[in-house]
């Protein structure tokens, strides 16, 4: 071992070990779609698009009216979760719905978008559209949260403190 620096820089390094090969087992398309219907986001989401298909009415913050989370809470079988959880993960998922364009919030009302009802009965081609979802940064799921507050858009309001 040495101390001299121009020593250590120029020493050639010693050769690489060979990457070990690394075998991951083989799915075929049958069994992943499988996979992906048995999703829990994509079963949540086929089950409220179906919910809302006829339209549903929504508080005047644009959020699920109570009676209303109960009743997706069951859809989407939660029913081993909190009750606070329930409502939150409800939330979530028809915000998510929303932002995958999946759902529309028109005139107080909770519809599914007519153009993307055919993917109820394609789970790989909704999951790539709950993905695309995720894709755009923005404040989408911070405002499912009561606690953090947000402008008549859904964004989170610039001017009001947090409150814990």
């Amino acid at each position: 071992m040495t101390d001299n620096l121009i020593a250590i820089s120029s020493a050639v390094p010693p050769p690489a070990a060979a990457p070990r090969q690394l075998n991951l087992p083989a799915a075929g398309l049958p069994e992943v779609a499988a996979d992906i219907a048995t999703a829990p986001a994509v079963r949540w989401l086929r089950a409220l698009m179906g919910w809302a298909e006829t339209g549903r009415p929504m508080a005047e913050s644009g959020r699920l009216r109570p009676a209303d989370l109960t009743e997706v809470a069951a859809l989407l079988d939660l029913g081993t979760a909190a009750s606070k959880e329930q409502d939150l993960l409800a939330g979530i998922a028809v915000r998510w719905g929303t932002e995958a364009a999946l759902l529309r919030l028109r005139t107080g009302q909770l519809q599914t978008a007519k153009r993307h009802l055919p993917l109820i009965t394609d789970p790989p081609a909704l999951w790539l559209r709950l993905l695309t979802a995720l894709d755009r940064p923005d404040t989408s799921f911070t405002n499912c949260s009561p606690n953090i507050p947000v402008t008549s858009t859904g964004a989170i309001h610039p001017a009001r403190t947090w409150r814990t």
